[in-house]
């Protein structure tokens, strides 16, 4: 069950945010020819979840991290050629890019003729430069921007609606860097996953301030089609 996955997940360590964004991609197949952009590792945790058996896999990011990975500054035109890829990944990093138009539309133009673009942005977080941070997108936003670069069939999903579940995430943030109660952080974790329980009960008896109206969540996930 999904509810015992997230308390794990909690409780080693990761975000709300990561936990409930590794999960929307359990078993989401990827095959043909991938770009992931902006990758910071081979190993990064949503290849435990995502189906890539059938993936040849290229990996990008602003410097070579790991032997295989091409170096590519996305504030400039893509050194790709047009209809080269069936699917881009765009996993935590449309918000460091200040030239966020531009380089959408770039993706649109490397992708192949109903290729697909799969992507995540983080809404509640921390300023995080990598390296720069400039944007928080809310999902009608990001819909729409999809839609102005030249994709279609966008579909968008909040993850980690409700204001419980943003609460969890704030706990985690304050705790690591507060020097008296450094000690908290296990506790925060345990917290996390009671916070999901509750949030979860509130959904499904249908009371209470998390009612999900799109008024609180932790990012947004999206699909688009060239």
């Amino acid at each position: 069950m999904k509810i015992f996955k997230v308390i794990k997940s909690c409780l080693s360590g990761y975000t709300m945010t990561r936990t409930l964004f590794n999960l929307h991609y359990e078993n989401y197949r990827i095959e043909g020819k991938v770009l992931d952009a902006g990758a910071k590792s081979r190993y990064i945790s949503y290849y435990d979840y995502i189906n890539h058996e059938e993936a040849d896999i290229t990996f990008t990011d602003l410097k070579k991290n790991e032997k295989g990975f091409i170096a590519m500054d996305f504030e400039k035109l893509l050194p790709i050629d047009p209809d080269e890829f069936d699917y881009v990944l765009l996993m935590n990093v449309l918000e460091h890019v200040y030239n966020h138009k531009r380089f959408l539309g770039e993706l649109n133009r490397i992708l192949k003729k109903e290729g697909k673009l799969v992507g995540f942005v983080p809404f509640l977080i921390g300023f995080h430069a990598d390296p720069g941070d400039f944007y928080r997108y809310t999902h009608s936003c990001l819909e729409k921007l999809l839609f102005e670069t030249g994709f279609n069939q966008v579909k968008i999903t909040l993850i980690g609606e409700g204001s419980l579940l943003c609460i969890s995430d704030l706990m985690l943030f304050y705790f690591p860097k507060h020097k008296y109660f450094f000690f908290l952080r296990p506790i925060s974790r345990v917290l996390s996953a009671l916070l999901y329980i509750i949030n979860s009960f509130m959904f499904y008896i249908g009371k209470g301030m998390n009612t999900k109206t799109r008024m609180a969540y932790l990012g947004v996930a999206f699909e688009a089609k060239k």
